[in-house]
């Protein structure tokens, strides 16, 4: 599939588009944003702007959010507590995974669990 950021005649913008395409589909993937703005020639606070122009939010906070999208469809899987979750999403500390996934989606992972149709 082509990203529509391909299409961009900016290089860096298109360099970025990739980079956001590739967060929504392996958001827990490892990224070390300064690596790879130095990687593409942009310094950080200029590779952080570009990100911002194009994702309407700068890299780390995209990148949680898509995480904790994530987190919230897996809490769809009834046969794994939450604790077992967050580990597995590789936060040691569930009470920590539950203040970052609260602070995004708007409620506990287990209240949003609790909300969800039974099956």
């Amino acid at each position: 599939m082509q990203s529509c950021y391909r299409r961009s005649r900016d290089p860096a913008l298109t360099r970025i588009g990739n980079l956001v395409a590739e967060i929504r589909s392996n958001p827990w993937k490892a990224y070390h944003f300064k690596q790879i703005a130095k990687d593409h020639g942009m310094s950080y606070s200029h590779f952080r702007l570009r990100f911002r122009q194009l994702a309407g939010t700068g890299p780390d906070a995209f990148m949680l959010h898509r995480r904790m999208h994530s987190a919230a469809l897996q809490l769809h899987n009834p046969h794994k507590s939450i604790s077992q979750l967050a580990n597995e999403l590789g936060y040691e500390n569930p009470a920590y995974f539950s203040r970052l996934f609260k602070s995004k989606i708007g409620v506990s992972p287990k209240a949003y669990r609790d909300a969800l149709p039974l099956r």
